[in-house]
C-alpha cells in the first residue's frame, strides 16, 4: 500500500498487540470454566464459554479495527503508519484468539483430565485436584465491589471525574505544538549535551527561500505584488532577518536607462530586448566587474536563482533570506507559521505567463500555487501546521465508530455510555499526561505525532476496559445492582489481570529508558492510560450503570 513502517508502530503496536490479546485470553478461559460442570464434551464447553463471551470479544475488536482504520486516512505519516499497523494487528490478534487460542485451549484442557502436569506433561498426576477460587475473584467479591457500592465513594468518583475534565480542558489550552529534540535521545549522550548547548548559544538560524512559478513579471500588477511582498517579510523581524536576497530588485534597477550605470553596464537600449533575453544579461554582470562594484548591480550571484525552461523563459525563480537563530521547536515553529501565513496571503494574486497558464488549466488551487516560503526544517514543522486537527478528527471518528460498531451488538443507551466513558479515558489522559510531566520534569507533553499515536492508540485500548463489563452487566439478571455485582464479579478480575496486571508489569521496564522520550511519551502515558482505564472501567461504568436504566434488558441481550 506505499505506507512503511515506522519506530513508533514498532513500539507501540507490539503494547497494543499484548494488551488486547492477554485480556480477552482470560475472558475466555474463565468463560469455559464457569459452565456447567455437567457439560463434560470438551467442545460443548467451549461452545457454551463462547456464547457467553464472543459477543463482547467480537464487539471490542470490530471497535478497536474501526477506530484504527479511520487513522489509515490522515495525512500524517506516522499516525498513518501506526493506524494501517495496528489495523492489520487487531484483525489478526481477533482471528488468533478465535481459533488458535481455542484449539490450544481445547488441548490443555485433555490434558487436564488425563491427569497430566502442565510443565512436564509426560508424568501424570495421582489424583486430580480442582483449581482453588481465585484470589483477584475474592478480592472483587470482599472488596472492590462493595467498595463501588458504597455512596460516599460515589459521590467521590463524580468529583474526581469533573476534575479530570478540567484537567483535560486546561492541559488543551497549555499544550506547546513540537517534540523537544533532546527529549530523542539518550540523556547521558553527547548528543544531548550539544542539543542543551545549542539552546543556549546557537546563533546562526537556517537559510530559507521564497518560490515563484511561471510568474509573468512584465505584469505591472505582478511586480507591484512582489514589490509589497518583499516590503512586508522585511517588516517582520522577529521571523525574518535582513537583507532579503532578491534579483527582482536589481533586475528592476538595470532596466532603467537613466541611471549613471547605463554606460559602464551596458544597459543603453536594454528595454528594446525581451524580457527573457534582459534578465539573461542581468545575470551575466560578473560580481567582479565594474558595473557590480561601483553600482551593486551583481547580477551573477542570482544565476542560481534563476530557472530558464528548454525554450528560453523563464520558468522559476527564487529569493533568499535567514530566519534568526532558532533554538527550541517553538521558535521553528512560529516563524515557519509567520512565513507561510504571510506568503498564503498573495496565494492566486499574481499573473501566469501563457506557458503557466496552460500548465495549470483545469488543476486545482493548491496545484497551480504560485509561490510558496521553503527551507529544509519547514519538511518536519509541516504536521504541526494542522496536528491538532487531525487529532480531534481521528478521536472523533474513532468514537463514532465505536458508537456504530457497539450498537449494532448492545442498543443505543448501551452504545452512548461505552462512547462517552471512551471519550473521557481520552481526555482524561491529555490532562493527566500533561499536567504529571509538568511535575516531574518541568515540562508537559507536546503536540507531535508521538503523543497522537499513543491518544489513538488509548482510544482504541479504552474500549476494552468498557465493554466487556457493559456486555456482562446485560447479560445478567436481578436489579442493577445484582447486576452490576454479577458483572463486576464474573468479568471484573479478567479485565483487571488481563489489561491492568500484565501491561503495568511490561510498562514498567520503561521507567528505567535513558531516553526522556521513553519516559515521558511511552512510560507515563501508558501507566496513564492503564490506572485511567481500570478506573473508568471499574469504577466509573459501575456507578454508571447504577445510575441509569438501561431501555434494554437481560431477555434481549441473551437473544
Amino acid at each position: 500500500m506505499g505506507v512503511g513502517m515506522t519506530m513508533i508502530s514498532t513500539e507501540v503496536v507490539p503494547f497494543l498487540i499484548l494488551a488486547i490479546g492477554v485480556d480477552n485470553m482470560f475472558i475466555i478461559t474463565r468463560a469455559e470454566r464457569t459452565v456447567n460442570k455437567d457439560i463434560t464434551d470438551m467442545v460443548e464447553r467451549i461452545a457454551k464459554g463462547l456464547s457467553n463471551v464472543g459477543p463482547s470479544i467480537f464487539t471490542a475488536a470490530t471497535c478497536e479495527f474501526l477506530a484504527f482504520l479511520v487513522g489509515v486516512m490522515t495525512d500524517i505519516p506516522a499516525l498513518q503508519s501506526f493506524c494501517m499497523v495496528a489495523t492489520i494487528a487487531v484483525f489478526f490478534d481477533f482471528l488468533f484468539q478465535v481459533t488458535t487460542f481455542i484449539a490450544v485451549l481445547a488441548i490443555d484442557n485433555e490434558r487436564v483430565r488425563s491427569l497430566r502436569y502442565d510443565v512436564v506433561c509426560c508424568i501424570k498426576a495421582n489424583e486430580y485436584k480442582p483449581p482453588r477460587k481465585e484470589l483477584m475473584r475474592r478480592f472483587f467479591e470482599k472488596f472492590l465491589t462493595p467498595f463501588v457500592l458504597n455512596k460516599g465513594v460515589h459521590i467521590c468518583t463524580a468529583v474526581l471525574v469533573v476534575l479530570l475534565i478540567v484537567f483535560g480542558i486546561l492541559a488543551s489550552m497549555f499544550l506547546s505544538l513540537g517534540l523537544a529534540q533532546k527529549a530523542s535521545v539518550s540523556t547521558d549522550s553527547d548528543i544531548h549535551k550539544y542539543f542543551l548547548t545549542q539552546e543556549k548559544l546557537v546563533d546562526a538560524g537556517p537559510p530559507a527561500y521564497l518560490v515563484f512559478r511561471d510568474l509573468n513579471y512584465t505584469d505591472p500588477h505582478t511586480k507591484g505584488n512582489i514589490t509589497e511582498l518583499l516590503d512586508i517579510l522585511s517588516a517582520q523581524s522577529d521571523s525574518i532577518q535582513k537583507p532579503i536576497s532578491s534579483w527582482f530588485k536589481g533586475f528592476k534597477m538595470f532596466t532603467m536607462e537613466s541611471g549613471d550605470w547605463v554606460e559602464v553596464c551596458g544597459t543603453k537600449g536594454i528595454n528594446a530586448f525581451p524580457f527573457n533575453e534582459q534578465l539573461r544579461k542581468f545575470v551575466k554582470i560578473g560580481i567582479r566587474s565594474e558595473c557590480c562594484l561601483r553600482y551593486g548591480l551583481c547580477g551573477e550571484q542570482f544565476v542560481k536563482d534563476i530557472v530558464f525552461d528548454e525554450d528560453g523563459e523563464v520558468e522559476t525563480t527564487r529569493f533568499r533570506f535567514f530566519h534568526p537563530p532558532l533554538r527550541i521547536q517553538a521558535d521553528y515553529i512560529r516563524d515557519l507559521q509567520a512565513t507561510r501565513y504571510i506568503v498564503d496571503r498573495f496565494h492566486g494574486k499574481f499573473k501566469h505567463t501563457a506557458k503557466g497558464e496552460e500548465k495549470y488549466k483545469g488543476k486545482e488551487l493548491d496545484d497551480k500555487r504560485q509561490v510558496f516560503a521553503y527551507s529544509l526544517f519547514y519538511v518536519y514543522f509541516e504536521q504541526y501546521y494542522y496536528i491538532r486537527g487531525i487529532l480531534t478528527q481521528n478521536i472523533m471518528l474513532a468514537l463514532a465508530a465505536v458508537f456504530f460498531a457497539t450498537q449494532f451488538i448492545t442498543s443505543i443507551i448501551p452504545a452512548a455510555i461505552i462512547t462517552a466513558h471512551v471519550f473521557l479515558i481520552c481526555f482524561s489522559l491529555i490532562g493527566i499526561c500533561y499536567f504529571m510531566n509538568l511535575i516531574l520534569s518541568g515540562n508537559g507533553v507536546e503536540y507531535n505525532a508521538v503523543f497522537v499515536v499513543n491518544i489513538v492508540m488509548a482510544c482504541g485500548l479504552a474500549v476494552e476496559f468498557c465493554v466487556h463489563l457493559m456486555i456482562a452487566f446485560m447479560r445478567s439478571k436481578g436489579t442493577r445492582r445484582e447486576r452490576v455485582i454479577s458483572a463486576m464479579n464474573n468479568i471484573g478480575s479478567s479485565i483487571l489481570v488481563g489489561i491492568g496486571s500484565t501491561k503495568f508489569i511490561g510498562v514498567m521496564v520503561l521507567a528505567f529508558a535513558p531516553s526522556t522520550i521513553f519516559r515521558i511519551y511511552y512510560f507515563r502515558m501508558y501507566f496513564a492510560i492503564i490506572v485511567l482505564g481500570l478506573f473508568y472501567g471499574l469504577i466509573v461504568l459501575p456507578i454508571t450503570l447504577l445510575y441509569i436504566c438501561l431501555l434494554y434488558t437481560s431477555d434481549a441481550a441473551d437473544e
